[in-house]
């Protein structure tokens, strides 16, 4: 059974060959002279078109070389933009990486706080300790996974099941009921068990103990959410489309979409919007289309934000932990891209940069047999890109570190080959990883790749937990 182990763009000129004419400088009033000069003016521009049409043959075959230049510009400003772009968010990511190491210092490695976790209730284990009086978030946090083997890391945890741990949780919470919206643009949602639970205070708490003592946030947070965090939720814009409640989404937008106001009453009438805008205070004579917006655009605002007031409140509190909502408050831009969501692709590229592989002696059998299974494992991370397996980038990534994404943090797992026998004599059908020192390590028993790429996912997409090979 397959376990883990923890211990310049070139810019083109045209020169442009301009006819001058002799006979344009030279005056005269007979009509000889006259036709004489009309003469030489079209040879001169024949000429000059046929010198203009060889030099740039190449350029003015396809397209009018004026364009050509101004494609050149605007795909130099736009270069200049993206590269201006990417300055900026290295810049971010180096204030938050800073503000989350100096943060991390604060972890108070004499104390612990266990958290005894099954995977399929892990937020109900993590809020038990999270209750308790002798529960602080600067503690350092020791996790024991009780539905596999039961064997706690303690005080010998360097990281592997904590990462784990704060990943699964997280992924939880994106999901819960705490949070409405699709995964990408999520909102607080609007639950009194929850909010009688303590449940919002303690998704903050936790996720400001994620970022502080694993380096991750949700990576999930609308902008509007987080424009709440950092200012007044009154100020924060909010539109029809960011209703989360499908029908109530529909009927706004019916109502905004009217062409007259008795359409617009007959529609404020209907029961269930009516109760809706009473209980919001939005219920009012409508005199114009003007009127009908406000109504609107008030109700959308309401159902967003008003009436989940306390539980932005409650999950902000959470949030000051650790000094992290002060910090996002003080450093909204470095802290957007954990909080919030962002497309990043993981590429075959960055998988194969990703790893630090461990060679034996080069010559040796051992080396030759190494470099056939690396060939191997390339050939999986392009299986991996092409969709040709049911497997990701970030299973392979959890199975060996613990995450699920790149972290901010510096990560550089190892790639090693299983060489030695196990106890029962044979060599490991399978992979090991020890996510505690970030170690993948390839079986050597294969020496076909189809055998190599099953045995590698059937294991990464099995194997859950730490234990003892």
């Amino acid at each position: 059974m397959p376990i883990q182990q923890c211990s310049e763009t070139q810019n083109t000129r045209c020169e442009k060959t301009k006819p001058m004419s002799e006979a344009k400088n030279m005056p005269s009033n007979s009509s000889d002279d006259n036709q004489n000069a009309a003469n030489s003016s079209d040879l001169d521009y024949l000429y000059a078109s046929l010198l203009f049409d060889e030099v740039n043959s190449d350029l003015t075959e396809d397209a009018n070389v004026s364009d050509l230049i101004i494609d050149d510009r605007e795909n130099n400003e736009s270069a200049t933009v993206n590269s201006v772009h990417v300055s900026a968010e290295k810049d971010h990511e180096a204030i938050l990486k800073s503000i989350l190491e100096q943060k991390s210092q604060t972890i108070c490695k004499s104390q612990l706080s266990k958290f005894n976790i099954c995977r399929n209730s892990v937020w109900e284990g993590t809020k038990r300790t999270m209750l308790r009086k002798s529960f602080s978030p600067s503690n350092k946090i020791s996790v024991k996974f009780t539905d596999h083997i039961g064997f706690s890391e303690g005080a010998v945890d360097l990281g592997g099941p904590m990462r784990e741990f704060v990943t699964l949780v997280l992924e939880y919470l994106v999901d819960s009921e705490l949070f409405t919206g699709s995964r990408n643009f999520k909102l607080l949602s609007c639950s009194s068990k929850c909010l009688d639970e303590s449940e919002y205070f303690l998704a903050g708490q936790f996720i400001s103990m994620g970022l502080v003592h694993v380096g991750i946030g949700p990576r999930c947070l609308s902008p509007i959410l987080f424009e709440c965090l950092t200012g007044r939720p009154e100020k924060v814009s909010v539109s029809v489309e960011d209703v989360s409640d499908p029908e109530l989404r529909d009927t706004l937008r019916e109502l905004l979409d009217s062409e007259t106001i008795e359409e617009a009453r007959e529609i404020m009438n209907r029961p269930n919007l009516e109760t809706l805008l009473d209980i919001s205070g939005n219920f009012k004579v409508l005199r114009n289309m003007h009127d009908v917006k406000n109504v609107v655009n008030s109700t959308a605002s309401w159902y967003v934000l008003g009436r989940t007031r306390a539980a932005l409140e409650s999950f902000k509190e959470g949030l000051s932990f650790l000094g992290i909502l002060s910090s996002i408050v003080e450093n909204p831009l470095a802290f957007k891209s954990e909080m919030c969501y962002k497309e990043r692709v993981i590429t075959n590229e960055m998988m194969s940069k990703l790893f630090c592989v461990t060679r034996s002696e080069v010559g040796s059998n051992r080396y030759e047999l190494e470099s056939l299974l690396l060939s191997f494992w390339e050939d999986l991370l392009v299986d991996v890109q092409e969709g040709e397996v049911g497997l990701s980038y970030s299973d392979i990534i959890f199975f060996s570190s613990g995450y699920k994404v790149i972290p901010l943090i510096h990560l550089s797992p190892v790639l090693t080959f299983l060489h030695e026998v196990e106890e029962n004599g044979e060599l490991s059908q399978y992979p090991k990883a020890n996510t505690c020192a970030c170690t993948l390590c390839l079986p050597t028993l294969h020496k076909k790749c189809e055998n190599f790429k099953q045995a590698m996912i059937f294991a990464i997409l099995n194997s859950k937990g730490f234990g003892c090979p």
